[in-house]
């Protein structure tokens, strides 16, 4: 079947082991029950708490990624970047539109945590860069690998900045008054629905788009949780030292 060569082609180079940190887990065995659950959490925002109003305390930030962590980063940029995904994009309209997900050219320097050594940088402790955005075309043409922010407009339209990102969550649950469109129902017959919530000009916006396969959802909900903690705790590092 289409789905599970596409699947393979993502397994068989990417670790699918959990990823781990010190605020969230997430269990490739808990993605696998979406369509047995109404509804499941798999990203976080991990924003810290200590159960009063005071402002949560700074916690020791490590100085550099795990090799899974620096894995996941790797596979996930180069994967989008050489390949896209394939997805369907609720517009907001509620219809579904075929679109393919990609990274930007543009990136951003990872100055306060450094990367473990994986084949695709430079070793341990070299400083990481991360993609800047995420963004989602009507065609993706592998030979041209170089897309820009610039393709997102004010209304939020062609992309999101990874660094706006809040929470990434994937639902097995149907929904009843958007079904799928007869011409996606044999592609995206076992497809996994993905929540993507991100702040745009002060509010939190959300958009759904739908995955082929399990493999791919957890694929991109991993990547994108890695890409939000890399911006966050480089961020978080910054401000500890100014």
């Amino acid at each position: 079947p289409e789905s599970g060569a596409e699947s393979s082609a993502f397994g068989s180079s990417f670790d699918q082991s959990s990823y781990t940190d010190t605020d969230t887990s997430v269990e490739k065995e808990e993605i696998k029950k979406v369509h047995n659950k109404p509804r499941m959490t798999v990203m976080t925002d991990g924003t810290p708490t200590n159960g009063s109003n005071k402002p949560p305390t700074h916690r020791a930030l490590p100085s550099a990624l795990s090799l899974n962590q620096s894995r996941i980063l790797d596979k996930f940029c180069s994967s989008l970047k050489n390949q896209g995904i394939e997805i369907l994009k609720q517009n907001r309209d509620s219809k579904w539109q075929a679109r393919y997900l990609t990274v930007s050219k543009e990136l951003v320097d990872i100055k306060h945590i450094k990367l473990s050594s994986t084949p695709g940088n430079k070793g341990e402790g070299a400083p990481g860069r991360c993609p800047r955005a995420l963004l989602w075309l009507k065609r993706f043409n592998p030979k041209s690998k170089d897309y820009s922010t610039a393709l997102i407009d004010k209304q939020g339209k062609g992309g999101v900045h990874l660094s706006q990102l809040v929470k990434v969550t994937a639902t097995g649950r149907s929904d009843p008054t958007h079904q799928l469109p007869k011409k996606f129902h044999d592609k995206f017959k076992d497809s996994v629905t993905v929540i993507v919530e991100y702040t745009l000009g002060g509010t939190v916006r959300s958009m759904a788009m739908r995955c082929k396969t399990t493999d791919e959802a957890h694929f991109l909900c991993t990547g994108m949780r890695v890409c939000m903690d890399v911006l966050k705790r480089d961020e978080e590092a910054n401000s500890v030292i100014l």
